[in-house]
């Protein structure tokens, strides 16, 4: 059985020459797959084929995926300078100071030596020279890590899960068999009922028609069709179950027509143990559908 939640976690970390990669991949339930990718700037070309890598192991779910990665501390991890930003600040200066003279403003002093090298984005990391092909190899192989992790512990779910779910599934059957053994005392303790009622209209109502009308209520009344499948619903609830994933829509639809049986049985039994056993199948039913809500 390999029945998955679409509930995980999995991260994974690789080394690429002077970089250490980081990937965290995170899922929850949804109704599609939906793959969210959230790179640094530098990486942003490698984004659709890191969706790529997540579908090829993950059917549904909404997914994120976070990678980042940073220089390891060496000597050849050296700092650079954004020269164009360097430059484009020092012609704003220049072009202030001979504005500022121009307007009589002789005391305006230049910026001291090196004090462009504070403004934000003139002194790069090593991140920022890093190049997105050769760390798309890297980057591709922590998110597979990370992504048969987050499969691993959606599985690990999925079983636990999945047990769960057969365990209310045989509660279930029990309920089923249980009215199906109610259900001809049920239809006698009917035919009682009109009989006695027939004493009261003997003369007055063709007997034959009576009678007639009578196996026509009978079959009206009859649970014994949505009892069968009831019982066939189960069974192929706990067949795809087995099947594995991905299988969270087939039991999502299993449990809408487990519900629809149960609301006809409880519209005809006029019984207080029949209905009685509809409310319990329903409480089931209902764990049923959350459950199954998560479910790859």
């Amino acid at each position: 059985m390999d029945c998955r939640s679409m509930t995980g976690f999995g991260q994974a970390a690789v080394q690429a020459g002077e970089f250490h990669l980081n990937a965290e991949v995170r899922s929850v339930n949804h109704r599609f797959l939906d793959v969210v990718v959230n790179v640094p700037k530098t990486l942003r070309p490698l984004e659709d084929e890191l969706r790529r890598v997540v579908a090829r192991h993950v059917q549904r779910g909404r997914v994120e995926v976070t990678l980042s990665f940073h220089a390891a501390p060496s000597e050849s991890a050296a700092l650079t300078l954004n020269w164009p930003l360097l430059e484009h600040l020092q012609r704003l200066e220049s072009d202030l100071a001979e504005r500022m003279r121009a307007a009589g403003r002789a005391d305006v002093q230049p910026a001291q030596p090196y004090q462009w090298l504070t403004f934000p984005g003139v002194v790069l990391p090593p991140e920022a020279a890093a190049d997105a092909r050769a760390l798309r190899s890297p980057a591709v192989q922590a998110v597979e890590d990370a992504c048969l992790a987050l499969v691993a512990m959606r599985r690990r779910e999925g079983e636990r899960v999945s047990v769960d779910l057969l365990a209310k599934v045989r509660a279930l059957e029990t309920i089923v068999n249980g009215m199906r053994a109610r259900a001809p005392e049920r239809l006698r303790a009917e035919r009682e009922r009109l009989a006695g009622r027939l004493q009261e209209w003997a003369g007055r109502v063709d007997a034959d028609r009576l009678a007639a009308e009578l196996v026509l209520y009978a079959d009206k009344v009859s649970i014994d069709e949505e009892l069968t499948r009831l019982a066939s619903h189960l069974r192929e609830f706990s067949a795809s179950l087995a099947a594995g994933s991905p299988v969270g829509r087939r039991l999502d639809f299993i449990v809408q027509e487990l519900h629809r049986e149960v609301n006809t049985i409880g519209a005809k039994a006029a019984d207080t143990e029949i209905s009685r056993s509809v409310v319990d199948a329903k409480t089931l039913i209902e764990q049923l559908r959350e459950q199954v809500q998560n479910i790859e």
